[in-house]
């Protein structure tokens, strides 16, 4: 699994689990490597149904910390799969574990530890709080480290480093990225690898660095498809499709964007390929098949209740396609929206400067203060 090799490590991950006790230790850990794996293929109903049987099942004695590594790996990965309650109903019953073992008087390991913060800073972000969901990895990190495990404290690093990103902090996301590609190469983690290689294109993009983080984009696009890690390849479309926004090449942009959008096992990470694309279209002149795209965005972003990221795109894209078709009165309405919603994100961001940064760095947050100036005014409502 760490290698990459995704459904080889869900078959043999699910074999094990058949042949092995429910309810002992080996049996939570051979589950959290059939979760991890299939995930990543897009099975996200697999993925539901495992941690079913996991909260389910009583632990043995001595697996207690095994079952709650588990609960915590599920709720991580479902966080941005459009099931808030099942990651919340997840967290709450590993918090109660936590509590009743310190009630015993027993204790908690700091692996256990760190995939409780890793798990509630994934739910953050899906919830729009990437300020939270910093801290959270922050603290993830350095409980991987109080244990030595320097697998999961390289992986807890890639998304620090993307998590910056999101908050504006561009420098602090490259130096990360590119510190965890290098340790991610030498411990022979490659997917690990390219993730980074792909929030790193977004991050150098950002940046104005357009051909660099061109070529950087498609090399982790080549290592996602030779993985066969369909949520990765879409991630890295949509960040060359953004790319190509950010040059100005609209063709290329809805291009890309579109094969993001054709890989059905990634579902939950299509919603932002969708919104990218109306943007293309609006640049094309396309303004009605634009508005019915970012309506489609739009309607998935609150169906699934959260996303990983491109919040701040969907709602902006949406009224910018109002704008396009020539409907300023819901323009300014959806600009309105999204602006009270993205500075509510931002008060949940404790760190002044890191507010300041998401506010006025990332581009769709600092285009959509601009763009709610002109349209509605300052106020907020």
């Amino acid at each position: 699994m760490w290698r990459g090799d995704l459904a080889l490590a869900e078959e043999r991950g699910t074999a094990a689990v058949e042949h092995l006790t429910p309810g002992s230790a080996p049996w939570f850990t051979a589950v959290a490597q059939v979760v991890a794996a299939a995930s990543k293929l897009g099975g996200f109903d697999r993925v539901e149904r495992w941690m079913g049987a996991a909260i389910g099942a009583p632990a043995l004695s001595g697996a207690e910390s095994a079952r709650s590594t588990c609960l915590c790996a599920g709720a991580s990965t479902l966080a941005f799969a459009g099931r808030p309650a099942v990651v919340d109903a997840l967290i709450a019953e590993v918090e109660r574990a936590l509590s009743d073992g310190a009630a015993t008087g027993a204790g908690t390991g700091a692996e256990v530890v760190a995939g409780l913060h890793q798990a509630r800073a994934f739910r953050a972000m899906s919830g729009g709080d990437p300020g939270a969901c910093a801290t959270g990895l922050e603290a993830a990190l350095a409980a991987f480290e109080q244990v030595g495990d320097r697998r999961n404290a390289c992986i807890t690093r890639a998304n620090l480093g993307y998590c910056y990103g999101e908050l504006g902090d561009f420098g602090g996301a490259e130096a990360a990225l590119r510190s965890v590609m290098e340790a991610a190469e030498r411990m022979g983690l490659h997917e690990v690898a390219a993730a980074a290689q792909a929030s790193l294109g977004q991050v150098l993009a950002y940046g104005g660095r357009l051909a660099e983080a061109r070529a950087v984009e498609e090399a982790a696009l080549a290592s996602s498809q030779r993985l066969g890690d369909p949520r990765a390849e879409v991630v890295s479309r949509s960040y060359l499709a953004k790319i190509a926004l950010l040059a100005g090449d609209f063709t290329g942009a809805e291009r890309e964007a579109r094969h993001a959008e054709a890989l059905e096992s990634a579902s939950p990470f299509r919603v932002a390929a969708t919104a990218i694309r109306a943007r293309a279209l609006i640049g094309l002149g396309r303004a009605a098949e634009a508005l019915a795209a970012a309506g489609e965005a739009l309607a998935a972003l609150e169906s699934l209740g959260g996303l990983e990221e491109g919040e701040s795109m969907i709602r902006l894209v949406h009224a910018e396609a109002f704008s396009a078709v020539g409907d300023a009165a819901r323009a300014a309405v959806a600009i309105s929206s999204a602006r009270d919603r993205l500075l509510g994100r931002a008060e949940s961001v404790r760190d002044p400067e890191w507010r300041r940064r998401f506010l006025s760095h990332v581009p769709d947050n600092a285009r959509t203060l601009e763009l709610a100036a002109q349209w509605v005014g300052t106020g907020r409502n």
